[in-house]
């Protein structure tokens, strides 16, 4: 007979990440506590805790905040392992425990968070440059609701800027994932955190007569700089992940702003210029966009080699080749590893799109008109990415689920 698994998750889970759940306890072993051995010698009890391993493992698979997660189930093993003989004590820890772990989210498919999805796509869908384009749906998540911050913070619903939420920067923070993120009302711009679906405000900037913007200067793993702009000018701040907390925003300079197009990388989008600011992480490639027109032939999604501004090859299907007349152009791009990135495409074949470059895919994995601006984020060895869910039809429905949502393969 197995021991409690919940014992042996615990202890195999200090190795990040964790990837299988083959360890299990024996009730053969030496040194097992009265309550372990209460387990043991009671079959509705072995039961349970099998029961309760099944959705502890499912909730680590499925946590963003999977160090506090294993730090309290150590806290709740060390409550179970006083029950001793108490066999009504044990059961009732295991019970508590259970509705607990219930409680926490999920990840679930998107039709089950989204009632209205694009229409699938044909099959067998190929562009010339020898992509296929076909749906791969991800498991999604809400992280941020607007109506959540309205409640806990009186940030106003459906602001004159309610499209200005854009993810800054994010953080792991002893095991756990921390977002920082920009909410722009029309009086003030806020710097807010999220752990574990949990808000709170870093920092609050007044627009004044003029409008302000923030934006990412550089990033690493336990320090962020951005800047307040406003006008001409802007102020540099940095935040710092020290000794698993993250520190409240410190101005560091002014400094007059230095926005110039100079050096703006330009290739061809077929025979159409373009114009890229997306860099892979090893440098070797480049992504563009020509935007333009919905017949002409050269619209799509490219990618280059980073020195090579004549071979553009596109991922995407342009409007001639799927004969849509309600094609989107409005395009943002993250990568994720050295041969995949992300992007949107606002409008007809709208969604989120994930483009592979060394298998020549590209698939749709957000299926959900109005899901934009796609955030990369790699944690616990998954890949995982964050979009804003933005509406402009005046369905109701579809506001009440206005903000950011994470999806995972």
């Amino acid at each position: 007979m197995e021991l409690t698994k919940l014992a042996v998750v615990v202890g195999v889970f200090s190795i990040f990440p964790m990837v299988a759940f083959a360890a299990a306890f024996k009730c053969d072993m030496k040194g097992l506590n009265v309550t372990e051995r209460t387990i043991c010698n009671n079959p509705s009890l072995s039961g349970i805790d099998d029961i309760a391993n099944k959705k502890y493992i499912s909730k680590i698979n499925d946590s963003l905040n999977v160090g506090t997660l294993k730090r309290q189930q150590l806290e709740w093993l060390e409550q179970r392992n006083k029950c001793g003989e108490n066999t009504s004590c044990i059961e009732n820890s295991y019970n508590n425990r259970y509705r607990e772990l219930t409680y926490m989210p999920s990840f679930s498919s998107v039709s089950e968070v989204f009632s209205e999805l694009d229409k699938p796509l044909k099959y067998g869908l190929v562009n010339k440059y020898g992509f296929t384009i076909s749906d791969k749906q991800w498991r999604i998540r809400p992280l941020v609701k607007e109506y959540d911050l309205n409640r806990e913070f009186g940030i106003p619903l459906l602001a004159e800027d309610v499209f200005y939420w854009k993810i800054l920067t994010h953080f792991i923070v002893k095991h756990d994932l921390v977002l920082l993120y920009i909410v722009k009302t029309d009086d003030s711009v806020f710097l807010m955190k999220n752990t574990d679906g949990k808000n709170s405000i870093l920092a609050k900037y007044s627009r004044g007569d003029s409008d302000v913007d923030v934006y990412l200067k550089g990033r690493s793993d336990s320090l962020t700089t951005y800047a307040v702009s406003s006008g001409d000018s802007e102020d540099i701040y940095e935040i710092n992940n020290i000794d698993g907390q993250i520190t409240a925003p410190k101005f560091i300079k002014h400094e007059m702003n230095e926005q110039s197009d100079a050096h703006v990388w330009k290739g061809y989008c077929g025979d159409s210029l373009c114009v890229s600011k997306v860099i892979s992480p090893d440098n070797k490639w480049r992504i563009a966009s020509p935007d333009l027109g919905q017949t002409n032939v050269d619209e799509g999604v490219y990618y280059f080699p980073a020195n090579r501004p004549d071979l553009g090859i596109n991922v995407f299907l342009p409007q001639a080749e799927e004969e849509r007349d309600d094609w989107g152009y409005e395009r943002n791009y993250t990568w994720g590893g050295s041969d995949d990135f992300y992007f949107d495409n606002q409008g007809g074949l709208a969604c989120i799109w994930k483009a592979n470059l060394k298998n020549k895919t590209t698939q749709r994995i957000l299926p959900i008109e109005g899901m934009v601006e796609p955030y990369y984020i790699s944690y616990n060895g998954e890949s995982f990415i964050i979009a804003k869910y933005i509406d402009n039809s005046g369905n109701r429905e579809h506001e009440i689920k206005y903000g950011f949502y994470i999806a995972k393969e």
